[in-house]
């Protein structure tokens, strides 16, 4: 199961990045933060599943920083954050 999760993670990850479109980009984190922000939750609904996927790519993709989408926490959203979002993926 966490191997057919991972791959298609990685599938929706890859092909996610070389669709991404301006919509995507537009994710504005003004005043979206919860009072107690998840990491990997970058759709804000409460729970890390694949729904997270599509507002990672475009965290990824995008110039707007998103925190949650920040998953080694190093205060960048960029291909670093990608292992990270995969395992907490990986755990639901």
């Amino acid at each position: 199961m966490k191997k057919k999760l991972l791959n298609l993670v990685v599938v929706a990850l890859l092909s996610g990045w070389l669709a991404a479109t301006a919509s995507a980009r537009a994710i504005s984190t003004a005043g979206a933060f919860p009072p107690e922000s998840r990491i990997g939750d970058v759709n804000l609904d409460g729970a890390n599943d694949f729904l997270d996927i599509t507002p990672f790519i475009a965290a990824l993709s995008g110039n707007v920083f998103i925190a949650e989408a920040d998953c080694n926490e190093d205060g960048v959203v960029d291909f670093f954050d990608i292992s990270p979002f995969i395992a907490i993926l990986s755990r639901q």
